[in-house]
């Protein structure tokens, strides 16, 4: 036997996945010998049933003595070692209980010599909550974490878990080799929900449900086969490690006592097979998980530019792919490396090679000559799992979603340097609103109803290297489709392996960002970062300044499903990372150096803008103490994670922004003729007013789309009203002034109707901050008598009101050259001006003004 590893979401014995197939043994009444099992005779029996089950794991409750350890490695079987303690008092209080539990944890790693029939440890189970409610979850974890290290001093190669459950689910133990969950639920529709919650917990780890079972006294033996062998099935078609099923016999003896009235056990207590042994049995002797039904034909697609380092390992991986039906498609993408001679050497997938086009293109052309139902996408660099389609499939059969998505992982690499870049925040990831959908799924990792893909249009073509799986997602979004999220349709994804690879691909991301904004306005807050609804999983740790997680525990802490939750992501969550938060340090430093020399007290500025770097850099330190750093030399690791945390943010901003000015300063003007209608001003409220008239019953709507039609190819940044904000549509020219448009159409009998067009003009969030704190830091001055510093900030005031001015022309300019053209294509006329026109309730002064010419009729 070779020694069970840990391996992204799955177990592995050596390079084969090993899914356990497990039940619970015990716990049972002392034999003659005082030890917590049957005697070997009988134990011997039971083996020999079990292994005849198809199981191949045996969970128990107690360390088992040396002739029960090689009699269960004769039959094949791995061990789940759980090592019992004191867990169900207050075991913290006395230092010699926990001095006594970790000798018990080194004893029984001991006694077991490291033997490879050893799954795991179990260094404790179903803590109960109210045990954990009086010592708080950070002292419980701090504690197991001690345990954890005691077993891995004792046997570096052994895996260890804890057997949680539902009541305490919020405990945090992210120093567990795989995640281990009792998990008692009969309704198959509850159980998916909860495993595809578990599998998120424990990502990137594997999951085991290590204790599950049914009463047959109270539900039936029929409804218990039904209900546990469905509980495997489902487990292992959502990706679990693997199932424990509790428990092999009705012989049950806890607490000093035996248990008569309950039946949880796949035999009876004279050993006699229940219904639902046999059902269990039929599951394990299945190829788990089971692939799809009826499987679809799956069309995997692959884009390549210069991929020689990686191609062989993706193309290698996707030949070992489990799934009956699938094509691979390899796109090459005008490579001028070896990358077209690799994909030569797999005759079996089709080759498609063009001129360089960019990744979208790419995307496209691969779409195009799919013949699979399902387009799957991954890229170069990647090495999918076996089940990876499987997974993906059996995701978008289960409820109506047009597109489907799963994890990525860096594999383990050979120098520490890009083991860290891996490990560092800024990587391709997936963004959940719930456990089961997605708001987004990286490109690497992605599947979609080809018909589905083809209705909205495929990918975009201005996408060349990144965005494009962002732009997908959110347009099947806008459409009304949903996106699935499958966490155990794995695929390993090679980071960037050097610090400058890195930086370029942050600086491209900054640059896709810029090109989804002019796409998406409305999914971007007023400082240009992307406002994600869901939860990017891959954050490392909560930031300085975002609010801490908090607890449901039900009153008095005695629900029965206890978990954390966490706010969602906000601007103030990633604040201290922006560009803009530094700048404003850094101005705040200078001016706190030039106001010293003039008179101006040295900490009036240098202070705040100390503290404010102080805060940023605070915040890159805390994500790389929050890193994953085992196996890598700590303090480097954790030096390099913070300069890039800080770092990343910083060139994706900076380059987002230069492609957002650039965009913003080449969108165009049509100039229009205005001779023929000349815009109501109202200067104190900054806003304008045209005026048109209608006789054949026209709706806002239509005016709406006329407008947006006209100006949107321009390159203007439009966000249409989603049915939360006051106006209709809001036009954006620079990052300093906004105009808010409404549309408002009067009826005024049978098809006559007044259609106004308004613009208010708005100054956005970072203008107003930058205007309030020239003014407050002018006004401070002035109280310190710092008149330099004073006329300095009111220099900079006019110079940025002057800014704002010739934006706010934009705007307006904007405004009426494009409803002056956009109305032409309507059956409207321009409306004169009349002092007494909007003061008449009748139509008779309304009948005078110029009738709208057939000839520019809709």
């Amino acid at each position: 036997m070779e020694r069970i590893q840990a391996r992204g979401m799955f177990l592995f014995e050596g390079h084969r996945k090993f899914f356990a197939r497990g039940v619970s043994y015990g716990p049972f009444r002392a034999n003659p010998s005082g030890e917590p099992f049957p005697e070997k005779d009988q134990v011997e029996q039971d083996l020999r049933l079990i292994r005849e089950l198809g199981a191949n794991t045996l969970r128990l409750y107690h360390v088992p003595p040396g002739w029960l350890h090689e009699l269960a490695a004769s039959f094949g079987l791995r061990i789940l070692v759980g090592i019992p303690w004191s867990q169900h008092i207050r075991f913290l209080d006395s230092r010699r209980e926990r001095h006594a539990v970790r000798a018990r944890m080194r004893a029984a790693v001991q006694a077991l010599d490291g033997s490879p029939s050893v799954l795991a440890y179990l260094i404790g189970n179903e803590i109960p909550p109210e045990i954990v409610r009086w010592y708080g979850p950070e002292r419980i974890r701090a504690f197991l974490a001690e345990l954890a290290d005691q077993v891995r001093q004792d046997d570096p190669q052994s895996l260890v878990s804890y057997a949680n459950y539902p009541m305490t689910e919020y405990l945090e133990l992210d120093f567990l080799d795989f995640l281990s969950f009792n998990v008692y639920l009969h309704r198959e529709e509850a159980l998916r929900l909860y495993v595809q919650r578990l599998q998120n917990l424990a990502a990137p780890r594997p999951l085991l449900v290590s204790e599950f079972g049914i009463d047959s006294i109270r539900e039936g033996e029929a409804a218990q086969a039904e209900i546990v062998s469905r509980t495997c099935a489902t487990a292992a078609e959502l990706g679990c490690a693997g199932t424990v099923v509790f428990s092999y016999t009705d012989e049950w003896h806890t607490g000093g006592f035996e248990i008569d009235d309950w039946a949880f056990g796949l035999v009876t207590r004279d050993r006699q097979p229940k219904p639902v042994y046999e059902g269990v049995r039929r599951v394990y002797a299945d190829e788990l998980p089971r692939l799809p039904e009826a499987a679809p034909r799956v069309s995997v697609v692959i884009c390549a530019y210069n991929a020689e380092r990686t191609m062989e390992e993706c193309l290698e991986s996707l030949r070992r792919l489990r799934y009956p039906d699938y094509e691979v498609i390899v796109v090459d993408d005008g490579s001028t490396d070896g990358t077209r001679a690799i994909a030569e050497r797999f005759p079996e997938f089709r080759l498609i090679a063009q001129e360089n086009c960019g990744l979208s293109v790419a995307r496209n052309v691969g779409l195009h000559a799919a013949t699979g139902e399902i387009v799957a996408y991954t890229d170069s660099d990647c090495a999918v799992d076996p089940h990876w389609l499987a997974f993906l499939v059996h995701r978008l059969r289960v409820g109506d979603v047009a597109g489907v998505g799963g994890p990525n992982l860096p594999p383990a690499e050979d120098h520490w340097m890009p083991e860290v870049v891996a490990r560092s925040p800024g990587g391709p990831t997936h963004v959940l609103l719930t456990d089961h959908e997605a708001e987004h799924v990286p490109g690497c990792n992605m599947a979609f109803w080809r018909r589905t893909l083809l209705e909205v249009g495929g990918f975009d073509p201005i996408f060349h290297a990144a965005g494009d799986d962002v732009d997908i997602c959110w347009r099947l979004q806008s459409a009304g489709h949903k996106i699935g999220f499958a966490a155990s349709a794995l695929v390993w994804h090679r980071r960037r392996h050097t610090l400058r690879a890195y930086l370029k691909q942050q600086r491209g991301y900054g640059k896709a960002e810029a090109l989804l904004f002019f796409k998406h306005p409305d999914r971007f807050n007023q400082l240009g970062h992307s406002r994600w609804l869901g939860r990017i999983y891959n954050d490392l740790g909560p930031g300085v300044l975002a609010s801490r997680p908090v607890v449901y525990g039900g009153p008095f802490g005695r629900a029965l499903f206890q978990t954390l939750y966490e706010a969602p992501a906000s601007l103030f969550r990633h604040l201290p990372l922006t560009l803009e938060w530094n700048a404003a340090a850094l101005v705040l430093i200078a001016l706190g150096v030039v106001s010293h020399g003039s008179g101006f007290p040295l900490t009036s500025f240098l202070a705040a803008g100390l503290v404010l770097l102080g805060i940023s850099v605070g915040e890159a330190v805390n994500m790389a103490l929050q890193a994953d750093t085992r196996g890598l030399p700590r303090l480097r690791s954790r030096v390099l994670i913070a300069l890039l945390s800080y770092l990343g943010p910083l060139l994706r901003a900076v380059e987002r922004n230069a492609h957002r000015l650039k965009r913003l300063s080449s969108a165009r003007l049509e100039t229009s003729s205005l001779s023929e209608l000349m815009p109501r001003f109202d200067v104190w409220r900054r806003s304008m007013r045209l005026s048109y008239w209608n006789e054949t019953g026209i709706e806002k709507e239509a005016c709406i789309t006329a407008l947006v039609d006209f100006l949107r190819p321009q390159q203007h940044v439009l966000i249409l009203d989603d049915g939360w904000k006051p106006w209709d549509l809001s036009v954006h020219r620079g990052v300093w002034v906004r105009g808010e448009v409404k549309i408002l159409v009067q009826n005024h009998g049978g098809a006559k109707r007044q259609v106004d067009a308004g613009l208010w003009m708005r100054r956005t969030v970072p203008a107003r901050i930058l205007t309030s704190a020239y003014v407050l830091g002018g006004l401070f001055a002035l109280v310190l008598n710092a008149w330099s510093s004073a006329l300095l900030f009111g220099t900079a005031l006019l110079a940025t009101e002057g800014v704002f001015f010739r934006n706010a022309l934009h705007v307006g300019r904007t405004f009426l050259d494009g409803v002056t053209a956009a109305f032409r294509s309507l059956p409207v006329a321009p409306l004169a001006h009349h002092p007494d026109l909007e003061e008449l309730p009748d139509t008779s002064v309304r009948d005078a003004p110029r009738a709208p010419d057939p000839a520019r009729g809709a």
